[in-house]
């Protein structure tokens, strides 16, 4: 667990990690296109922040949560696999 919140209670740290997926969510629901119409999503951030501040076991309620407002907007969730695989790069990169 990382340093700064390894002495709060689990229940900061679970509704840190709710907010943060809402926010996450909310920004994924905000149309930010690249020249070619293509859709930048930027919730991705707050997922990253969770599992450098609050470790794996709270970032995958993010991610949950995050993927949710994806699969609400777009009928799938296929981009799910991508954010996957990058959180575990920086969980590699950036042992937490």
């Amino acid at each position: 667990m990382p340093f700064l919140l390894q002495n709060k209670p689990f229940y900061i740290n679970f509704l840190a990690a709710l907010l943060l997926g809402c926010i996450a969510g909310l920004v994924n629901l905000l149309p930010v296109f690249f020249l070619d119409s293509s859709e930048f999503l930027l919730g991705q951030f707050f997922v990253i922040l969770s599992l450098l501040l609050l470790g794996w076991r709270y970032a995958i309620i993010t991610f949950i949560i995050s993927t949710g407002f994806i699969f609400y907007r777009w009928g799938h969730a296929w981009v799910i696999h991508c954010f996957c695989l990058r959180a575990y790069i920086f969980t590699i990169i950036l042992p937490v």
